[in-house]
C-alpha cells in the first residue's frame, strides 16, 4: 500500500501504481477529488428529488421554518418548505425528509442557483448491492481504520469487521480505481462490471458514482473516512455512509447579525495545533470584514457581533447528487443482525438475496446510527441483551427519519408477539429534537401500529453501544412501557 497504509482483507487482485494514479489524476484535472465550488455565496444549491426541484437550505438560506441551516428543503419556487425538526403528523410529509409547510409568496428570497446536473434514479437494489459489494472488494480497508474498528471504543472484533463489510474511503485506496493497463486516463469500474456478470454501466443509479467526460469513464468518490454498509432487512448493501476521518469545524453567528443590513457570515478552519482561524464577511459579499486566531470555541467582538464554532456531521451518507450522471443518496433503514444471522446471508450472482434472515429474528430493537447499530447487535449476546435471544438493531441515520422504520415494523409478524424495543439516545430528555422524535415514533406505534413499546433506559453512557461496551455485570438495563 501507499504511505503506510495497509489493506486489510483484500478479494480482489489488480495492478494499482502510484505512478498510474498521478497520471490520471493530472489528466482528470482534478476532478476526482474535487467538488462544486460556490462562486457567489450567495449561490444555493438546486437538487432534484423524484419530479421536485428543491433548495437545500444553508448558512445564507436557512430553513423557514426551524430557521436550521441544515437537513431541512425548500420547493425551488419557494412555495412550500420541508422541514426535518418540526415534525406536524397531521400535515403532508415529504416522504421520510420532513413536514411539508406552505410559504408566504410574499416572503420569497432572491436566489441564485449554482449549476446542477438532474440526479439518476437510483439503481435496482440488487445492482447496488453488488456494485457496492466490489466497491468494498477494490476499496479494502487502511490499518488505521481497522485499529479503530477493533479499539475499546468500538469493541469490534476482526472476524466482524471482515463480515460486516466496512472499507475504507481515502485518497490513497481511491487510487485503487485507477485502470494502469491502459495509457489513456480510465478506471476499472467497466471491465470489473463486466467480468462480474453486470452491464459496463451497471453504475448508473448507484450513489457515489459519477461520470468524468474528458476521461469517458465513471469514478467512485467519497469523504475520506471508514464507509459503513447500509444493509436492508434481506442484508443487502443499499448504500454507504461514511464516518469521515476529519470533521470540519462551522462558525455561527448571533441572531442580531443574522439579517438586515449588518448581516454577517463567517468562516473557521481549525489548526493542527487545535486553535481556530476566523473570517468575518458581509452577508452576500466575499469581502473580508475582520479575521483571527483563538483557542477557545467562541469568539466575541466590539460591535456585539458573536462567533460560535460547532463541529459539523461526523457521519454522512456517499452521495454524487452534483455530480455529471451521479445519483443522489438514499436514507434506507439500516437492519443490523446479529453476526450469527448475518453469517446466514446469501445473494445470488445478480446480487438478489436468498435467505429470509427476518425469519431468524427473535426481538427488534431501533436506534440511532448505523455504527452503533452494528456494534450493539455484534455485542449484545455478551450483555444482558443477550436475554432478548437474536436480534435486529434497526438503525436511522437520524431521528427525524424514524418513519420509514415504524412502517416496516407495523408490516411484520414479530409485532404481534413481541413488544418493540426503543434505545434512543440517553440525552433525549435534555434534547428536545430528539425527545419529539421519539414521543412521535412511540405514539404511531402504539396507536397506527397496535405494536407494545419498551424504551430502554441505562444509567450512564450516551449510546446503548456505549454503555454495552463499558458496563459492569451488576448494571442493569431498565425499560417503560407504552401500549
Amino acid at each position: 500500500m501507499i504511505r503506510g497504509e495497509e489493506q486489510v482483507f483484500p478479494t480482489l487482485t489488480c495492478r494499482h501504481t502510484e505512478e498510474g494514479y498521478e497520471q490520471v489524476f493530472g489528466a482528470f484535472q482534478g476532478h476526482l477529488t474535487t467538488t462544486i465550488l460556490f462562486k457567489e455565496k450567495t449561490m444555493t444549491k438546486l437538487i432534484t428529488i423524484g419530479n421536485q426541484e428543491l433548495i437545500r437550505v444553508g448558512r445564507d438560506y436557512p430553513c423557514p421554518i426551524c430557521g436550521k441551516p441544515d437537513w431541512c428543503l425548500v420547493f425551488a419556487d419557494q412555495s412550500k418548505a420541508v422541514c426535518a425538526r418540526k415534525i406536524d403528523p397531521d400535515k403532508p410529509q415529504f416522504g421520510s425528509a420532513g413536514t411539508i409547510y406552505d410559504l408566504d409568496p410574499q416572503k420569497a428570497k432572491d436566489v441564485t442557483f449554482e449549476p446542477s446536473w438532474k440526479s439518476q434514479p437510483l439503481a435496482s437494489i440488487s445492482t447496488l448491492h453488488k456494485v457496492n459489494s466490489l466497491v468494498i472488494d477494490v476499496l479494502g480497508l487502511t490499518k488505521d481504520h481497522v485499529k479503530h474498528l477493533t479499539s475499546a471504543e468500538r469493541g469490534l472484533s476482526v472476524e466482524t469487521i471482515a463480515l460486516r463489510g466496512y472499507a475504507s474511503s481515502t485518497k490513497q485506496t481511491r487510487q485503487k480505481q485507477v485502470d494502469t493497463t491502459v495509457s489513456h486516463p480510465a478506471t476499472i469500474w467497466e471491465k470489473l462490471f463486466v467480468a462480474n456478470g453486470l452491464p459496463k454501466d451497471a453504475w448508473r443509479g448507484v450513489p457515489g458514482f459519477y461520470w468524468n467526460e474528458n476521461a469517458k469513464c465513471p469514478i467512485f468518490e467519497s469523504k475520506d473516512g471508514i464507509l459503513i454498509p447500509c444493509r436492508n432487512s434481506w442484508g443487502q448493501i443499499v448504500g454507504f455512509q461514511v464516518r469521515l476521518d476529519n470533521v470540519s469545524y462551522q462558525a455561527k453567528v448571533n441572531e442580531a447579525f443574522q439579517e438586515g443590513r449588518n448581516a454577517r457570515t463567517a468562516k473557521v478552519f481549525q489548526n493542527d495545533n487545535g486553535s481556530f482561524d476566523w473570517y468575518v464577511f458581509a452577508k452576500g459579499s466575499s469581502h473580508e470584514l475582520a479575521s483571527g486566531t483563538t483557542k477557545e470555541t467562541s469568539v466575541k467582538l466590539r460591535s456585539g457581533l458573536e462567533l460560535t464554532f460547532k463541529k459539523g456531521q461526523k457521519y454522512v451518507f456517499v452521495s454524487s447528487a452534483y455530480k455529471p450522471e451521479g445519483t443522489s443518496a438514499k436514507s434506507f433503514p439500516h437492519f443490523a443482525y446479529s453476526d450469527d444471522i448475518l453469517e446466514q446471508a446469501r445473494f445470488s450472482d445478480e446480487g438478489k438475496a436468498k435467505v429470509n434472515l427476518m425469519s431468524k429474528v427473535d426481538n427488534l430493537l431501533v436506534t440511532e446510527g448505523l455504527l452503533k447499530g452494528d456494534i450493539t447487535a455484534s455485542v449484545a449476546k455478551n450483555t444482558r441483551l443477550s436475554q432478548l435471544g437474536n436480534i435486529c438493531v434497526i438503525s436511522m441515520a437520524g431521528v427525524a427519519a424514524w418513519r420509514p422504520i415504524s412502517d416496516f415494523i407495523g408490516k411484520t409478524e414479530l409485532k404481534k408477539v413481541k413488544p418493540i424495543y426503543l434505545a434512543f439516545d440517553q440525552d433525549f430528555e435534555d434534547n428536545d429534537s430528539v425527545f419529539e422524535r421519539m414521543y412521535d415514533m412511540v405514539q404511531d406505534l402504539v396507536t397506527k401500529q397496535s405494536c407494545t413499546v419498551r424504551a430502554l433506559i441505562w444509567p450512564h453512557e450516551k449510546g446503548i453501544d456505549d454503555f454495552l461496551l463499558k458496563a459492569s455485570p451488576e448494571e442493569k438495563i431498565k425499560f417503560k412501557t407504552y401500549q
